[in-house]
């Protein structure tokens, strides 16, 4: 019978029908974490199949909107740490040529850094002009723009634009999450089918909850986010992706857990590559940088947290 590193004995995980298998969210490790709340630096990463991007480690990913791809997917625009409220810093990361297009910082004209040092600077979340040439950021009393196509790096304030949020688009149409009970949850599709189910096997831990849905471009997986809780303690957010339509008889339906932890949200670019947010392993402490898995048509990597 397998260990665990303390030495006493594991029990077994009991085992689920293949279409029907619950998805373990916490063990004993991921308890300890969360009891202690010491897991929010890179030490406890697991990125199965993920690739990290390059140069990303200074990404702020706080929220739902702490990543945006441009409508042609072209672009990958991060706030980075390097900035702050009152003197923020952009990120486009050129995904052209499979992200060798580098990575470009922004900067503020003067006019927009006067209104940065009074609180009225561009924040997230951005939206794009439709050939994905302009990014406009909303600020408290008006909007800022840079026109990343044509070369520029400068946010400089402008009227409000007419332009669309990309992931306004990926939002699942009838997906939704049915909270059983507090520690049991099901990701149903739109056609009712139950996707996924998630449950705990850690008597610690008091709720289970999944939000951040959000469907591919051709509406064949669901990427969402499953958080634990024990009292005000929550363990680090996991990400899991699921196919969402009919799978062939060789195919398991359970979700793959894609990273934990998992900061912000999953987003999608029009390629059907999904990008997230995660801690660095090499760097225990370290803050965020950002991963990359190519779906596309394919399944992802297969693997058992």
């Amino acid at each position: 019978m397998e260990k665990m590193a303390s030495g006493v004995p594991r029990k077994p995980s009991p085992t689920f029908p293949r279409q029907m298998r619950r998805h373990r969210v916490l063990r004993p490790a991921g308890l300890l974490c969360l009891l202690l709340a010491s897991c929010m630096g890179g030490s406890s990463v697991t990125m199965p199949g993920g690739t990290p991007l390059a140069g990303t480690d200074d990404a702020r990913c706080q929220g739902e909107s702490a990543l945006s791809v441009s409508p042609d997917g072209r672009w990958l625009l991060y706030e980075s740490r390097k900035g702050d409220a009152f003197a923020p810093v952009f990120v486009f990361l050129d995904l052209s040529d499979g992200g060798s297009g580098g990575r470009h910082p922004t900067t503020l004209s003067p006019k927009a850094a006067e209104l940065a040092t009074e609180g009225r600077g561009p924040q997230l979340p951005a939206c794009w002009a439709a050939d994905s040439g302009t990014a406009f950021f909303p600020g408290q009393r008006g909007w800022f723009a840079v026109a990343v196509g044509s070369g520029e790096r400068t946010l400089r304030p402008v009227p409000e634009p007419d332009c669309r949020h990309p992931g306004a688009a990926l939002q699942p149409a009838g997906a939704r999450v049915i909270q059983d009970s507090p520690t049991e949850l099901r990701i149903v599709g739109a056609g009712g089918a139950v996707l996924a189910t998630h449950g705990v096997d850690a008597p610690a831990v008091d709720r289970v909850a999944a939000d951040r849905l959000r469907s591919s471009p051709d509406g064949r997986w669901l990427a969402y986010v499953v958080t634990a809780f024990r009292g005000s303690f929550t363990a680090p957010p996991r990400g899991y992706v699921v196919p969402t339509g009919p799978v062939p008889d060789q195919v398991d339906r359970a979700p793959e857990l894609l990273v934990a932890p998992l900061y912000g949200a999953p987003v999608w670019s029009p390629d059907g590559a999904l990008f997230a947010c995660t801690g660095r392993p090499d760097a225990p402490g370290a803050g965020p940088r950002i991963l990359r898995w190519n779906l596309g048509a394919n399944e992802p990597n297969r693997s058992s947290p």
